[in-house]
């Protein structure tokens, strides 16, 4: 009887899936045009607001990781001045061709497989970066990594995936979160 039970419960397990851990891959065409971005703001010095002296900073390249596994890099103040969502647009309608320099590519299936696993963390929208307490005291550039997904709405929106502050690695939450930056990092930016 207790084997009867027991691989009665195995078959609904199998049927319903439980235990099932893969990730279901996308295809190509199912991701934004531009999956991943990393923006390097540049300290710009002070400016003065009323009477305290605040910092400010310039976005001085924008790194854009397309769909078909290619990474380009802008400098144009153009680009960098644009907010993500209208970089995506002109990206989309082909309007940074000559503003954007390829640096590397990969496999498309590479960035595809690695979406799919982000996809579902970002449509909880509950990542967040691990900022230590104390960061060094060195003024350096602050480089942000973006990932671009779809909302249930269908539309387009971005999460910080990581950040480079004061030459501190920040990582998130999230461990598949890191893992998709590691493996962004590690081919994309081989040294």
């Amino acid at each position: 009887m207790k084997r009867v039970i027991a691989a009665a419960c195995g078959a609904v397990l199998l049927l319903t899936g439980c235990g099932k851990t893969d990730t279901v891959v996308l295809q190509t065409e199912d991701l934004p045009q531009i999956v991943f971005l990393s923006r390097t703001d540049r300290p710009a010095g002070e400016s003065d607001s009323g009477k305290k002296k605040q910092k400010t900073t310039s976005t001085s390249s924008i790194g854009v990781y397309d769909r078909d596994g290619n990474y380009y890099i802008a400098t144009d103040p153009e680009v960098c001045a644009m907010d993500n969502l209208s970089l995506l647009s002109e990206f989309e309608d082909g309007k940074l061709t000559k503003q954007l320099r390829l640096v590397s590519s990969c496999d498309a299936g590479e960035v595809a497989k690695e979406y799919s696993m982000l996809l579902p963390v970002c449509q909880k929208g509950s990542v967040q970066l691990v900022v230590p307490e104390a960061l060094p005291a060195v003024e350096s550039d602050t480089i942000t990594w973006y990932g671009y997904y779809y909302g249930s709405s269908g539309n387009v929106s971005t999460m910080v995936i990581h950040e480079n502050r004061c030459m501190t690695n920040i990582f998130t939450d999230n461990e598949t979160v890191n893992a998709v930056y590691s493996w962004l990092y590690s081919t994309f930016h081989k040294i």
